[in-house]
């Protein structure tokens, strides 16, 4: 008998249990493939940098509105001890005409 090198058939190859073949994808199939999958990592990359950028830049501007509260919260006790000190300095100052004019 005469031993043939025989090509098998796909379907007989399947049916063998043998893995089917695959079929050759072009390079520049292969490129435009990656460079895809590869701009869209970048783009969502993008977006959920500048996310946290924004959410970053909240927080930040947030934590500067309590600080300056905070300012403004000793400014304001500040200045109703500068006006009571005043008064006290007034009525002390209208006591001393007072006397001033009985003498």
């Amino acid at each position: 008998m005469k031993s043939k090198n025989k090509k098998c058939s796909p379907a007989s190859q399947v049916a063998e249990g043998l893995p089917k073949p695959r079929r050759s994808i072009p390079v520049k199939e292969v490129d435009e493939m990656i460079d895809r999958a590869v701009a869209r990592v970048k783009s969502e990359r993008t977006i959920y940098d500048d996310r946290n950028s924004l959410i970053e830049a909240i927080n930040e501007a947030e934590r500067d509105i309590e600080h300056h509260e905070d300012c403004l919260h000793r400014i304001e006790k500040n200045l109703i001890s500068l006006k009571l000190q005043l008064n006290k300095t007034n009525t002390a100052i209208a006591r001393e005409l007072d006397l001033d004019s009985l003498r």
